[in-house]
């Protein structure tokens, strides 16, 4: 979606319009200063083929009964959590659509159906950032429910935010989410 905007306030001059076929529709666009080029991130083209396929074989008679989910976030970047076209794995996936590092589960198990991704997102992040501090993560990208750092242990929930108070790490079986080495629960 784009607006047309005063050059000098930055305040909207005319209603929202969607740009999928090129920024000409707009009222501000002027052939002899604007380029006429669509807004679109890679994951919706790779979404907008898709549909164009549907269309192609619903008009040859076929009947589409089934088609990969919705791939892209609202904002038009992939969505963390991908499905490999042939390998039956589902994968954690960068903004970009490349897979996390090994974050991978395979289709049709609970490992699949529960993961979020959201450990892998934020640890890419951290290390494209050159943080020295990045999370340990689940085989399939979620958060570990036990986190360590610095000395100090604490509980953590699926978004990664600290769970009640930490403990020395000497003294983590004594946290609610202990329960002797495996995190991970459903990796196993």
């Amino acid at each position: 979606m784009c607006v047309c905007v005063d050059m000098h306030t930055g305040q909207p001059t005319s209603d929202l319009r969607n740009v999928t076929k090129g920024v000409s529709i707009l009222p501000c666009f002027d052939k002899r200063m604007h380029e006429n080029f669509t807004y679109l991130r890679d994951c919706e083209n790779v979404k907008l083929a898709q549909i164009y396929d549907i269309v192609q074989f619903a008009e040859s008679d076929f009947n589409v009964l089934e088609f990969d989910r919705d791939v892209c976030q609202p904002d038009g970047f992939y969505d963390r959590i991908q499905l490999h076209p042939t390998d039956g794995y589902k994968y954690c996936a960068d903004k970009d659509g490349a897979q996390i590092e090994s974050f991978q589960a395979p289709v049709n198990t609970r490992l699949a159906a529960t993961m979020t991704c959201k450990c892998a997102r934020a640890r890419k992040l951290l290390l494209d950032s050159k943080s020295l501090e990045v999370p340990e993560c689940c085989p399939n990208g979620n958060y570990k429910s036990l986190a360590c750092r610095r000395g100090e242990c604490y509980c953590v929930d699926e978004d990664g935010t600290q769970v009640g108070i930490e403990r020395p790490e000497k003294d983590k079986q004594n946290l609610p989410c202990y329960n002797g080495g495996d995190y991970c629960p459903l990796a196993g």
